[in-house]
């Protein structure tokens, strides 16, 4: 395993909200392209309403969208969440 699938490969199996699809996202597998020869995430979106649901994007602009905030891990997300309440 090279240095850059492990860097990338910690993200595979995690789960994700995506803050401009509104959208649950889990990001399934790690390849590189035969073309440019570029790492790229297969992820997929749990809203119906993304079309396409699944997609392959680059392991760099997943990156991008972690650091910028578009993308939070879901357990911060729900953590961040305001309580429900249980009064009717």
């Amino acid at each position: 395993m090279t240095v850059t699938e492990k860097k990338y490969s910690k993200y595979v199996g995690k789960l994700y909200w995506s803050n401009n699809r509104n959208s649950l996202v889990t990001i399934e597998g790690l390849r590189k392209t035969e073309y440019g020869n570029r790492w790229k995430f297969d992820v997929f979106y749990s809203n119906p309403d993304v079309g396409p649901q699944s997609r392959n994007i680059t392991c760099t602009r997943i990156e991008q969208l972690l650091e910028v905030g578009q993308w939070i891990p879901a357990d911060q997300y729900i953590a961040n969440q305001p309580p429900v309440s249980s009064t009717k």
